[in-house]
């Protein structure tokens, strides 16, 4: 309580202080925007106070107390020539301002200026606090709001078991399916195996096109030969060996000797 009575004696304590409006002319209103709101809703309070001049105005400061409603938001002190304006966003957040079961009209302490030899006070400006909930939906013996979770009861186009066999088979069909590409995969692999034939021909036909080659393919190619003959023709391993770690480096009449050589010995 002393919270909300302490501004409330400042502002009209500093009021009466005050010299008589003989002093010079002011002129001081307030606004809520919105008017009625309900808890916890921003609601913005302007006090705007109006001077005869600018100098007076530069010193002026306003005191706006919020009595039961909480400041939620930096108070803004604007000055405008003559004019002085202070905003404050406030919100109902507590007891002091929360209605029962019908719109509750909450007061706010009137604010003053200071800082002045002018006098000039406002009067209190209200805020009507409505409730959230209607009183009707409140004393329902169902609220209406509760209706509104409740979940239908779970429901299926198709049976389980209908769906249950379909999923089956759709498991066996791709089960068939693997199974297949497996199959058709071992048969190509099979087929792309080379016979020992096929891999001398290949290693005479590397070493004979590498004679107008690099000295490096002319070593690779020699060192093919050497491993697919030793199954076909053992009597030229040994040469292809020397062609592939010879010192100084295979040229390529050497190489086409050997080829020519692995290809009369294969017959």
């Amino acid at each position: 309580m002393t919270r909300f009575v302490r501004p409330l004696i400042v502002g009209v304590g500093a009021a009466l202080l005050l010299p008589s409006a003989g002093a010079g002319a002011v002129t001081v209103t307030t606004r809520v925007d919105p008017s009625r709101a309900s808890v916890g809703v921003p609601v913005t309070y302007t006090v705007e106070a109006t001077f005869d001049d600018a100098t007076t105005a530069a010193r002026a400061r306003i005191v706006a107390p919020t009595g039961a409603f909480e400041s939620i938001a930096p108070a803004h002190l604007e000055r405008a020539g003559t004019r002085v304006t202070f905003t404050q966003t406030i919100a109902c957040l507590g007891l002091a301002c929360v209605p029962a079961s019908s719109a509750r009209s909450v007061v706010l302490p009137g604010a003053a200026v200071v800082g002045t030899g002018v006098a000039g006070a406002a009067a209190p400006a209200s805020v009507t606090v409505v409730p959230r909930v209607p009183a009707a939906a409140v004393a329902a013996r169902v609220a209406p709001y509760r209706r509104q979770v409740e979940l239908p009861d779970a429901s299926l186009r198709a049976s389980p078991r209908r769906l249950a066999l379909v999923a089956a088979a759709a498991a066996g069909a791709l089960l068939l399916a693997a199974c297949a590409l497996v199959v058709i995969e071992l048969r190509r692999r099979r087929r792309d195996v080379p016979r020992d034939g096929d891999e001398l021909d290949r290693a005479v036909r590397l070493l004979r096109e590498s004679t107008g080659r690099s000295t490096a393919d002319r070593r690779r190619a020699a060192g093919l030969l050497g491993r697919v003959a030793r199954n076909r023709v053992p009597a030229v391993v040994a040469g292809a060996d020397r062609v592939a770690w010879s010192r100084p480096e295979p040229d390529g009449r050497a190489a086409g000797q050997l080829a020519d050589r692995a290809e009369a010995e294969a017959r």
